[in-house]
């Protein structure tokens, strides 16, 4: 009966330390009166369906997964990127990247890493290319991977080291019975072709936003130096300068100032591509022109004629 009373007497004082958060935070060494931080690990993720339809390898849909999370106090958002899409000739690819930001976006780890099974057929080349019907089956199998570190060495200024390796093989698919026998003998197996290079990078960035930026430039410099020691078939040297996000307007902040009733504060973005250069109206009161016709967005050529209020712009690429 004594032990049975202490048991109660015990389960009697739990109860009211649970009933109480004061004493049960006593107990546990918290501070009752300070509010714990709220603790998250994704801060968002993005998921993205993205229907194709391309006459080379035909239809099908890729998905990209995006969660955005930071590492560190300080630290800008990181972000692992994954993908992946099928298409309805059998071609099929995946990849990962990632965006890296650390010590308050002192030191940036980037990279990416792909594979693609590529099946498609190839008409020829010229005007006169596929009009008779005529075709070779083709598949392309190959892997990219990119990695690469940066280290802030002064305000907005990042230097670093990029590696670049890409490796192709190219088969004619004879499977398929398209090519004559004698033919598909005489033809080699595959061909591989195989690119290994090092290089520095050196980055100027005042974005406030890596993904959606209202402000702030990009300005790049990429070398890659393959070489046979680093497994390279070939030897070469390449060098690129880009600027990905000029801002037109009338406000001090941006990149080119225009003065002017008509110029609006934010009035227009020009942007480096892959596909070229791009002219992107903000939503200005009294439009952005290319050559004489209002633009939403444009893909710049050169001798391209641009108005922004008062003021024409020509459009001369970098050689």
């Amino acid at each position: 009966m004594k032990r049975l009373a202490a048991c109660l007497l015990m389960l009697a004082s739990a109860s009211a330390r649970a009933g109480d958060p004061a004493l049960l935070s006593k107990e546990m060494g918290v501070d009752p009166s300070k509010e714990m931080a709220e603790t998250r690990l994704i801060e968002d993720v993005v998921v993205a369906p993205i229907p194709i339809s391309n006459p080379t390898v035909g239809t099908g849909l890729a998905v990209v997964v995006m969660p955005f999370y930071h590492l560190g106090e300080g630290s800008p958002l990181s972000n692992t990127t994954l993908a992946g899409g099928l298409m309805s000739s059998g071609t099929w690819a995946v990849a990962v990247a990632q965006s890296t930001r650390l010590r308050g976006d002192e030191l940036r780890v980037d990279g990416f890493l792909a594979y693609a099974d590529l099946r498609y057929r190839f008409y020829g080349a010229g005007a006169d290319a596929g009009k008779n019907g005529v075709s070779v089956p083709i598949t392309q199998k190959g892997y990219a991977f990119a990695p690469e570190l940066l280290f802030q060495v002064a305000k907005r200024i990042f230097l670093g080291l990029r590696y670049r390796g890409v490796r192709v093989e190219t088969a004619v698919d004879g499977s398929t019975g398209a090519l004559p026998p004698a033919v598909a003998e005489a033809l080699p197996n595959s061909v591989t072709v195989t690119s290994s290079g090092l290089g520095p990078r050196v980055t100027f960035d005042t974005r406030d936003h890596d993904m959606n930026p209202s402000s702030g430039a990009l300005l790049e410099f990429r070398a890659n130096f393959a070489d046979q020691s680093f497994g390279s078939d070939f030897d070469y040297q390449t060098y690129e300068l880009s600027g990905r996000l000029t801002k037109l307007g009338r406000h001090d902040e941006n990149d080119v100032v225009l003065a002017g009733p008509t110029v609006s504060a934010r009035h227009a973005t020009v942007r480096v591509e892959p596909i070229g250069v791009v002219l992107e109206d903000e939503g200005s009161l009294n439009g952005t022109f290319v050559n004489g016709e209002r633009i939403e967005q444009r893909l710049l050529e050169e001798g391209d004629r641009i108005q922004v209020g008062p003021h024409l712009l020509l459009f001369v690429p970098a050689a």
